[in-house]
């Protein structure tokens, strides 16, 4: 289930209520465009638009609908994503860091594609990273859900 909240649009990019928490953010084009995820109760928001200014276009999705897709634990990179729906397009904000101790900064962006192909790829301006997807994982964990490796979904009750 999605949902667009216009109420949001009248908060500056990065605004946040008492009980939310950042999963993600970053910016772009020397920091003109930014992009916030956070978790907000049931939801999880997306927000992106003119810095700290003006939100150009915010989404939700519920968090029960699974659209989170952790570290599958293989590579030399640990990368995580999380998808956002609006009728025929998919946002889908990313983040990875290299698990070499020696590279100390995250990468992170935005793929947008429509049911065609791919529309857009922004990469976050180096630096502006902040990812707390273990965050995520621990608010899903706590609401009785799991990520199954095999079905690559997350589930309620036990995985195998």
């Amino acid at each position: 289930m999605r949902r667009i909240l216009p109420v949001l649009l009248l908060l500056p990019l990065g605004a946040q209520a008492e009980g939310q928490f950042e999963v993600f953010s970053c910016t772009f084009d020397g920091g003109s465009k930014a992009v916030q995820v956070w978790v907000d109760g049931d939801y999880l928001t997306y927000e992106f638009g003119d810095g700290n200014k003006s939100t150009e276009l915010s989404l939700a999705e519920l968090l029960d609908d699974g659209t989170f897709a952790p570290w599958p634990g293989v590579g030399s990179a640990i990368w995580e994503s999380v998808f956002f729906y609006n009728e025929d397009y998919v946002y889908e904000v990313w983040s990875s860091w290299d698990r070499d101790p020696n590279v100390a900064f995250a990468d992170g962006g935005i793929n947008v594609a429509n049911a065609k192909s791919g529309v857009a790829e922004l990469v976050c301006d180096a630096g502006s990273v902040y990812s707390n997807f273990e965050g995520l994982s621990e608010t899903l964990y706590a609401r009785g859900m799991c990520w199954d490796h095999t079905s690559q979904q997350w589930l309620f009750g036990g995985c195998d």
